[in-house]
């Protein structure tokens, strides 16, 4: 990565990504040795990304999912770790002055929705 970094920007990921696994199941110092290692080679071109992919009542009744209680569980579940990661990137970039970056672009998960979504 370090010879091809020029002209990148960095961001930290998704749900699925190993800073959120990180916030999720690993220490503070897992936490922090994965921030350092891509602000290192980053620099000033390092974000922290926040995601937030809920679906309004109306939606969720419109797709079925209340139909599949198992499926609502996922999706609760999936949406409760968003919120864990994005708070805990908030208050890191706060601490660490790393600035924050939320795609406009969204993307669901089919592991959340069990289909997916059109935009």
């Amino acid at each position: 990565m370090k010879a091809h970094k020029e002209g990148l920007i960095c961001l930290s990921g998704c749900l699925h990504s190993r800073l959120a696994h990180e916030v999720l199941n690993g220490t503070q110092e897992s936490l922090l040795a994965q921030v350092k290692f891509y602000r290192e080679l980053f620099g000033e071109d390092y974000y922290f990304e926040l995601s937030r992919h809920t679906m309004n009542d109306g939606d969720i009744r419109a797709d079925g999912m209340l139909l599949e209680p198992w499926l609502y569980q996922q999706y609760q579940s999936y949406t409760d770790k968003q919120t864990k990661v994005n708070q805990a990137l908030v208050a890191l970039g706060q601490e660490l002055n790393i600035p924050l970056l939320r795609p406009t672009t969204p993307i669901i998960s089919s592991e959340a929705t069990g289909n997916p979504t059109k935009f």
